[in-house]
C-alpha cells in the first residue's frame, strides 16, 4: 500500500509543479503577431452526456518564442489551454487564453473562455510592464 501512496504523491507532485511561467517583452510579442490573422476555431465540450461544440476567432500560432526561467530563448509549442498572463503599469493583470489574443489598434486583445463571449478589456501595448506565458 505505501508503493501505491508514493506513487500517487510522485504523480500529483510531477502534475502540480510541471507548468512553467515563461515570459516574453511586447517587441518579441509584436513581432511575432505581425501578419497573424483570424480563424476559426471548434472547441467541443462533453457536459452531462451533451455535446456542446463553440466558434471562436483564434491567432493560429502554434509556437511562439519565450524566455524561460534561466533567461535563454526557447520556442514554447502552444495549444487551446495555453494561457497568456499581462501586466500592467497600475498594477493590475489580466489572464486569458493565448489562442484568443490578438493585436488591434496597438492594444492587446482575448477572451477569457472559449465557449462564452468573455472579452477582456484592451490593454494598450504602451501600458504592458510584464507578459506571462504558462
Amino acid at each position: 500500500m505505501s508503493r501505491l501512496k508514493l506513487l500517487v504523491v510522485a504523480c500529483v507532485s510531477i502534475f502540480a509543479f510541471s507548468c512553467a511561467t515563461y515570459t516574453l517583452s511586447t517587441d518579441s510579442l509584436k513581432g511575432q503577431f505581425d501578419g497573424v490573422e483570424p480563424e476559426k476555431g471548434t472547441y467541443t465540450i462533453v457536459a452531462g452526456g451533451l455535446f456542446l461544440f463553440s466558434h471562436v476567432q483564434i491567432n493560429g500560432l502554434r509556437e511562439l518564442t519565450v524566455i524561460n526561467e534561466n533567461g535563454s530563448e526557447e520556442i514554447l509549442n502552444v495549444n487551446q489551454r495555453t494561457q497568456i498572463r499581462v501586466h500592467t503599469k497600475d498594477g493590475d493583470y489580466s489572464t486569458f487564453y493565448f489562442d484568443t489574443m490578438f493585436m488591434k489598434d496597438n492594444c492587446i486583445i482575448g477572451q477569457r473562455t472559449h465557449f462564452v463571449s468573455s472579452a477582456i478589456k484592451p490593454i494598450p501595448i504602451d501600458d504592458v510592464v510584464k507578459i506571462e506565458i504558462q
